[in-house]
């Protein structure tokens, strides 16, 4: 509502419906349904969805310049969702322990396991985060779930150095296995990397921004039992309750999904359906 939107956060935020949450005593739902058009067909293009007509290619299209626009970020980060967030936890040489959210961050390799992180000079722990892996070569990530995304979220804090962002958020640091920073006790997936390799962002002059992005080879990944499918060798993503970042400071659920077989030339190429939209 236009009225709601300019009113504090907590008073807007009290507007709104209670978060759905199941009993105590059973994880957050998570449920398989159909695709959203089960009939669908080579060279189809578009669903069946009534949302359909509106991403039709007849539909106008804005052009942005990204070299004009003064909301670029903003932009950027409310068009591509939804993204994974790393739970980056790093260690300096002295020690000191730091505890921050990126959502600049996925996978780029399956073989060999390597994630990589995007992190920016303009957000509040990044220089730390930065600085402690280019220094130690080491780094944790760990996945964020619904059950402690308050936590995560507090971490992400413009505090100085000297404070605890581990204190502040009340999350358990817990010894890794093969690097010095600790993962996340309360996280479902967590993965110890060593460094990579790491790339500094330039301008169109070639000019270093501040910016880098970090490759981590995964050394180790701790999984929650109870949510690890051993016979699938998968997570069990009803039991995991992931979060993803969408824009502004919006957050996504994972409460629902639908499989699409991966289709195979030799299965599909016979068929009328392919040869027409071929043709």
């Amino acid at each position: 509502m236009s009225t709601s939107s300019r009113l504090p956060f907590k008073q807007q935020e009290a507007l709104r419906p209670d978060f759905p949450s199941p009993s105590s005593s059973t994880p957050p739902p998570f449920e398989l349904t159909k695709a959203a058009d089960p009939d669908w067909t080579p060279g189809q293009g578009l669903n069946s969805l009534p949302l359909a007509s509106a991403h039709h290619s007849s539909q106008p299209r804005k052009e942005l310049d990204p070299g004009t626009m003064p909301k670029l970020y903003a932009a950027l980060i409310s068009g591509v969702t939804p993204r994974p967030i790393a739970f980056l936890s790093t260690v300096s040489l002295d020690g000191t322990l730091n505890l921050a959210p990126y959502s600049f961050f996925n996978l780029v390799s399956g073989s060999p396991p390597i994630l990589m992180i995007s992190i920016s000079p303009f957000y509040p722990n990044g220089k730390d985060s930065y600085a402690n892996i280019s220094s130690t070569k080491e780094f944790v990530v760990s996945m964020i779930s619904e059950t402690f995304l308050e936590a995560a979220n507090f971490t992400s804090i413009d505090a100085p150095p000297s404070v605890s962002e581990w204190a502040l958020s009340g999350l358990t640091p817990v010894k890794s296995t093969t690097v010095g920073p600790p993962r996340v006790g309360e996280s479902v997936f967590s993965l110890e990397c060593t460094l990579h390799h790491e790339w500094a962002v330039t301008d169109d002059e070639g000019k270093e921004t501040g910016g880098h992005v970090v490759f981590g080879r995964v050394r180790k990944i701790h999984v929650l039992e109870s949510a690890w499918d051993e016979e699938k060798g998968v997570l069990k993503q009803e039991e995991a309750a992931m979060v993803s970042r969408l824009g502004g400071i919006s957050y996504g659920r994972t409460t629902q999904g639908y499989e699409l077989p991966r289709p195979f030339w030799e299965q599909e190429k016979d068929r009328p359906e392919v040869h027409k939209a071929l043709a």
